[in-house]
Parts: C-alpha cells; structure tokens; sequence
C-alpha cells in the first residue's frame, strides 16, 4: 500500500517546483497510472487572488464526453475520495481502492464570490493497469528461434513498479519500471506457463499464459494421395494431394516426368486425357532440406482409338494366296474384343485381332474394316480394299495390251499417209493413170506413189521422223526406200 502521505509530500514538492498557470489551476501533470486496489493522490494547485472570495472547490470526474460527473455526489466514489487543502494552496483529491471504472479525467472547479468559475480545462488523465498479460508472438504458431513479447498490465503507473515475472509457478526474472518480457530467439525450454505480478500488489489476480514452442525440423513422411482413388476414366476430375510434416510447414512442387508442373499442396486435373497418364510425385522443401515423395502412378482408362487395318502381305496379293488382316487399336484397358466385317455385307465375316483368309481368290475381293472394343466402349475403322490377282495374268496383260497397242499405231499411221497421198494426186495424173488402165502393163502401187513430189507432202509427215527426212532429197530411190522401211 502506497503510504499518502509520501506522495502527499512528493506532489506538494512538484507543484512548487512548477511553472505557468492557466486559469489559476495547475494539474501539475497531464496524465498518470495507477495500479488497480491502490491508493493515488491526483495533485493539483491553485492560486487564487486575495481580493476574491471562494464560494465554492468542487472536483468533476468525466468518464466519457457524454457523461461528466460531481465526485462528491457520485455514489461509486462515496467513502473513497478525500480533498485535500493546506496553506500552499494544495488542491490534490485522495483516491483510494482504485477500480478500473474510475478510468478517465479529473479537473478541479472552483467559484468565485462573484459568479467567476476557474478551472483547468485539460484536466489530468487517469488510468488504471491491472497484471493481465498480453503476449505478442512471431507466428500464430511459436516455432524456435521465433520471438515472443510479454506485457503485464494496460499502463506503467506513474509511481514506478517493479515487475515481476513468473514461470511454472518459479521465478523467471524481475524488470523494474518496464512491463515487458522480450524473449528473443525461444527453444524448446521456453515452453510453459506465465505470468506476472507487480511489487507491492502482489494481491491482485494475476493472469497467466500457455506457451507452447514446435520444434524446427525438415520435411518428413512425405507422401502423395490420389482422389478419386478407384478407377480414373477419361473426363474424370482427379486430386491429387501432398502430404508432409516439416516445421516450419515446407513449400510443395510437384513434378511429372522430371518438369515441374507447378506448386501448392494440392494439384488438380479437371476432364483428364489419356495423356495425362504416369508417374507424379510431389517435393517438400523448408529452410532445413527438401525431400520428394514416392511417385504415385495415375493410369487414365479409354475406349479404343486410332482403329485401323494392316494386310499381310502388303504387296500384290496373287489367287492363292494366304492373306492375314491385323486390326490394331489404342484403348485402356486393351481391347479384347474384335469383329470383322466386309462393306455391303451384314454380318461380321469374322472375329479376333486377326483376321485370315487361307486361300484367297476374287470373290474375297471387297472392302474390310474391324471393331475393337473394351469395357468402355468402341470404335470401328476405316475399310480397306483387299484385291488378288490371276497368277501371271498381270505381266501377259501387259504385254498384250501393248503389242495391241503398237498394232493399233501403225494402222493408223498407214491409213493417214494413203489418205494424204491421195488428196495430192493432180487431176492430170487422175487420167492419165485411168488411160493406163487399157494397157496391159500393171503398176505396182509403189510406183504410183513414186510420181509424187516428196516436196509437196512433206508437210503432211513432220511428226513421221522417216517422213521427214525424205523430204530433205530430190532422190526417187530415197523416197521408196524411206516408204519401204516405214511400211515393213
């Protein structure tokens, strides 16, 4: 208990000591804190001129700018406050048993004789401090080596105390005039129960506060789940989730095929592709260490695609031969089912991935595709055309054709000179070769031709090379020569 007299004394010091008055009342001081169930003397002074009578000294308590209060008709401060007056002018109140309530400003009013009202309109602010602990942290949660901060009470009280800090019901340590308990780097054994109390209050209800301190360690257990953890059909959402235990808590990657895909503890594929099938695995990594997980393999299941048809063998295929048809898909599971069909026919010539025919002839002939299906569904192919051909007929008909062919040619090579031949003929030679018809001597046709100028037809020949050249000589022998040939 603070003896009043002693700060009767100390304040009765301080206001001589003081300088300048307002209003003529001083406070002395602006604001003080005082510990809660102690006793405080609020100082103030006055002067006050010898030429005025005081009519009334009366103090005002305001809790709040709403609500201002006359101590002395106040029920909440009845039998606790006391007025002091003396000979220096000592107008400080006496408050005992201070409670929290009692928090706010005081200001000293007195009355003149003559209706004048003095005051400090500033007043003196009151506070009160109980031994409640607040503790300030680092992180939500106290991991070593973070820092921790203590604070006992809302205030230092203007009478300066010292405090005392407690740790599982030992003595920690004792900070005279501060409130604070700065814990710079904690460990393990800071952990525990706190609290403190303030020299001389000892009385007061002290609160108190666990601390709990984790250890700092390096990623462990790291693992991966996956979600759905049954069957993943393509278009499914998949999750997959990193699980590990690391203080303080480590970033997460994941990876796929030695790329990272990306961070965070969860990583999700909405409407998945069979593409999307392999090997994941997540890596934990704090300020210690990092450390992968084992990888998880996410196997997407598919119908059949990419459907289609091989032949074997896959060059020309001759009457008789042996034929295989190989249906080849992509699916997930593989596919176990398989059907064969022949375009125009309706129903399956056959089963199984392949598909074989051992004498083949040309009623086979046509247009194959397959079916291939698993449990999730199916897909057929594109038709291939299967053809044989008469063994040896392809090379006889290709001789056949052509020497039909070259046949042909010539004919109408013959035809088309004749004809020319003919429009050049004069009509002098037109009689004279009817008059010969009455002698007995028969031209060959060689000679009828021979009385042509080669000159004159030459034109007619460019695109014949034999032609041509016997339009380069006046020679008649060269002429049927060049003829001969051409006719042999």
């Amino acid at each position: 208990m603070v003896c009043p007299a002693v700060l009767l004394h100390c304040f009765i010091w301080i206001s001589l000591m003081a300088t300048g008055v307002q209003d003529d009342v001083t406070h002395i001081i602006g604001s003080m804190c005082v510990v809660q169930q102690s006793t405080v003397l609020i100082p103030c002074k006055y002067i006050h001129p010898q030429h005025e009578q005081l009519s009334s000294v009366e103090w005002l308590h305001e809790k709040s700018p709403e609500e201002e209060v006359r101590v002395s008709q106040d029920p909440a401060f009845e039998g606790r406050v006391e007025f002091v007056q003396s000979d220096a002018r000592n107008c400080s109140l006496i408050l005992r048993d201070v409670r929290k309530s009692d928090a706010g400003i005081f200001r000293l009013v007195h009355n003149t004789a003559s209706g004048q009202i003095r005051m400090n309109a500033q007043g003196i602010r009151l506070d009160v401090t109980d031994a409640e602990v607040e503790v300030q942290t680092e992180s939500d949660n106290v991991t070593e080596g973070d820092w921790i901060l203590f604070i006992c009470g809302s205030c230092i009280p203007s009478m300066t105390a010292t405090y005392i800090w407690r740790k599982d019901g030992r003595l920690h340590s004792r900070h005279h005039g501060e409130n604070l308990l700065y814990l710079e780097s904690v460990g393990l054994e800071d952990r525990g129960r706190y609290l403190c109390t303030i020299s001389g209050h000892e009385g007061l209800n002290s609160t108190s506060v666990d601390i709990t301190v984790r250890p700092v360690y390096p990623p462990k257990n790291v693992s991966v789940s996956v979600s759905p953890s049954g069957v993943i059909v393509e278009g499914d959402s998949v999750t997959l989730n990193c699980i590990s235990d690391s203080n303080p808590p480590a970033e997460i990657s994941w990876i796929k095929g030695g790329m990272i895909l990306q961070s965070g503890d969860t990583y999700s594929i909405t409407n998945i592709k069979s593409e999307a099938s392999g090997n994941y695995y997540c890596s934990a990594r704090n300020k210690h260490r990092s450390l992968n997980s084992s990888a998880v393999t996410v196997n997407v299941m598919y119908p059949p695609k990419s459907v289609s048809v091989s032949v074997s063998p896959s060059g020309v295929i001759v009457e008789g031969d042996s034929v295989t048809l190989n249906c080849i898909s992509d699916s997930n599971p593989p596919a176990l089912n398989f059907s064969w069909f022949k375009e125009n026919e309706t129903s399956a010539v056959g089963s199984g991935q392949s598909f074989s025919i051992s004498s083949f002839n040309s009623s086979f002939s046509g247009r194959f595709y397959c079916e291939a299906q698993n449990k999730y569904g199916s897909r057929r192919s594109v038709s291939l055309f299967v053809s044989a051909t008469v063994a040896g007929g392809q090379n006889t008909g290709v001789y056949a054709a052509a020497g039909i062919g070259a046949a042909l040619i010539g004919i109408c090579i013959i035809a088309v000179v004749i004809t020319i031949l003919r429009k050049r003929v004069t009509p002098s030679e037109e009689r004279n070769h009817r008059g010969s018809r009455h002698h007995k001597t028969v031209e060959s046709p060689e000679d009828a031709y021979m009385t042509l100028d080669p000159k004159s037809r030459c034109s007619e020949y460019d695109t014949l090379d034999n032609m041509k050249r016997s339009c380069d000589t006046d020679n008649p022998e060269d002429q049927d020569t060049t003829y001969y040939n051409m006719d042999k």
